[in-house]
């Protein structure tokens, strides 16, 4: 089962900075915890490999999977964010890891 890890993160309703489960996908506080992740990957966006791999360390405690999309000349929000298998880029896609105290 999945630990919680809180992240400042943006609101898309009115773009304020609020702290939030990046594990479970919770505004904090998280009642979740303990329980699975949410099945949703990060994806990471005009990133280096390292830089996507630093911050799903840091926001997800490699708890959910990660996209890591391809640099392909198209914008951002032209790459497929809800399923990283469709994306035309041909992104990386790496596993969520298994929690240790699993």
């Amino acid at each position: 089962m999945a630990h919680c890890v809180l992240c400042p993160v943006v609101d898309d309703a009115d773009l304020s900075v609020t702290i939030a489960c990046t594990v479970h996908a919770h505004w904090e506080p998280c009642p979740h915890d303990g329980e699975p992740a949410a099945p949703l990957s990060l994806h990471a966006l005009s990133t280096t490999r390292e830089d996507a791999l630093r911050s799903w360390e840091i926001r997800t405690d490699r708890q959910r999977p990660l996209v890591i999309h391809r640099d392909d000349g198209r914008p951002a929000g032209a790459h497929t964010t809800t399923d990283g298998d469709h994306c035309p880029c041909g992104p990386e896609i790496i596993p969520a890891e298994q929690d240790a105290d699993a």
